[in-house]
């Protein structure tokens, strides 16, 4: 599985005291969020380690982002607070290009975390692709596709499978199962 995800990290999050916003995500708040994902992106790629936060809404109701926590090659733990952000979602780059890894999609375990924290979620690729998960339709949605936010000079698409617009967790598990 490429994108093993940390449950004690989300345990550990369960005995935090966040404050969360029940917002409606739109399309400016996804174009903030490509964005920021587009500042982090480099530095991941770089470094070739997974960097992860939360996005949300601050005081005056402005899109903000905690700093990015860095991870290694396949996993991130989230902070364990996020003062002055009313959390909307996580976020997490997928590190360097891997051939041999499935990283130009998010990992069921991606999905399944934001589904066990009530939170919407962004993930960048290797390629330059932005998702968006919807805990709440248990899914992953293609914002844009390769190389809309900096992608690694070693990535290519010839050895990544087909890449779908839309994922429902089932079908992340068949896929990270080696389904497809």
């Amino acid at each position: 599985m490429r994108r093993a995800t940390l449950l004690a990290a989300l345990l550990a999050l369960a005995a935090c005291d966040f404050d969360y916003a029940d917002i409606e995500v739109t399309g400016a708040y996804h174009r903030e969020a490509i964005a920021f994902l587009s500042g982090v992106q480099p530095a991941s790629i770089a470094a070739n380690r997974e960097y992860c936060g939360y996005m949300g809404i601050d005081g005056n109701g402005r899109f903000t982002a905690t700093g990015p926590n860095r991870g290694d090659t396949f996993t991130c733990e989230l902070p364990r607070n996020a003062p002055g952000v009313s959390i909307v979602a996580s976020y997490h780059t997928h590190a360097a290009f891997d051939p041999s890894a499935d990283g130009e999609v998010p990992s069921a375990n991606d999905v399944i975390l934001d589904i066990e924290h009530g939170t919407y979620g962004y993930v960048a690729t290797p390629g330059g692709r932005v998702w968006f998960v919807d805990w709440k339709a248990e899914e992953t949605r293609l914002l844009c596709g390769p190389g809309c936010i900096a992608s690694d000079p070693a990535y290519d698409g010839r050895l990544v499978g087909p890449v779908a617009p839309v994922y429902t967790l089932p079908q992340l598990i068949r896929r990270d199962a080696g389904g497809g």
